[in-house]
């Protein structure tokens, strides 16, 4: 049970994602386990260790946009514009391309997280004004209503680097640092305990690996020592700083 047949394209990138953070918590924790290639579900992954099989459960944690709580990623204001103010991008330089746009690295930053067809037809066109043949470096700023303002900082790139352009927004990778409270961990724990039943089924020994991601905004928390929390039946449970560091927390 819990193997995944047929992942869908969001699926195959949710999957790669975790795959990244066992990895590095793997790497900090000085484990070499192997790591069964089954696509699984319940639980993400299986570690084969020494003297058994070991299950891993991965959840991440996402800053609430409004308040100090802390919320699963499914839930998190943040983390959706951060994949709103990616797509948005995304259609931007794909507009851009077909208006036959030279080649350019983007950084931008966007003040909104959605942008019409008409909007976006526009704004590609004022970029590719703004970059002639020649022009090397340059700031735009470009301002749809009060309320709507799209900062872009360009490199001009040979025509023979095309695919190796890059186009980031900003604001999906800045911002404030919170602390990863006991209050929402352990709720996290208990939650995801629910499940402990079906884990088992694959591996008696399981743990949980609670993610902030801080390449991410909505990721960006930090750990403050405090006494183990209660575990609610795992084998442990860990907190990932990705990537910067690992701790046991239950």
């Amino acid at each position: 049970m819990g193997v995944l047949h047929g992942m869908s394209p969001r699926q195959e990138r949710k999957k790669a994602r975790e795959r990244t953070y066992l990895d590095a918590f793997q790497h900090i924790n000085g484990w070499s386990h192997a790591i069964d290639p089954r696509e699984r579900e319940s639980p993400d992954f299986i570690l084969r260790a020494p003297d058994g099989a070991i299950g891993v459960e991965i959840t991440e944690l996402c800053k609430h946009a409004m308040g100090e709580a802390e919320r699963n990623s499914s839930g998190s204001p943040n983390r959706i514009r951060e994949s709103l103010r990616r797509k948005c991008l995304q259609r931007l330089e794909a507009e851009y391309d077909r208006q036959g746009g030279k080649p350019i690295d983007v950084q931008a930053n966007l003040s909104f997280c959605t942008l019409t067809d008409t909007e976006i037809s526009a704004i590609a066109s004022r970029l590719i004004d703004e970059w002639p043949t020649g022009s090397l470096r340059k700031r735009v700023e470009i301002v749809l209503c009060s309320d709507q303002i799209a900062t872009f900082y360009a490199l001009s790139l040979p025509d023979g680097f095309a695919e190796r352009r890059r186009w980031t927004c900003v604001n999906n990778f800045v911002g404030w640092v919170r602390p990863a409270s006991d209050q929402v961990l352990a709720e996290t724990i208990r939650t995801k305990a629910s499940k402990l039943a079906e884990y088992r089924k694959a591996a008696r020994k399981t743990i949980l690996l609670i993610v902030a991601d801080r390449t991410q905004e909505s990721g960006m928390f930090e750990h403050r020592e405090a006494p183990l929390l209660a575990s609610h039946g795992f084998s442990e449970v860990h907190l990932l700083i990705h990537p910067l560091e690992s701790h046991r927390i239950a």
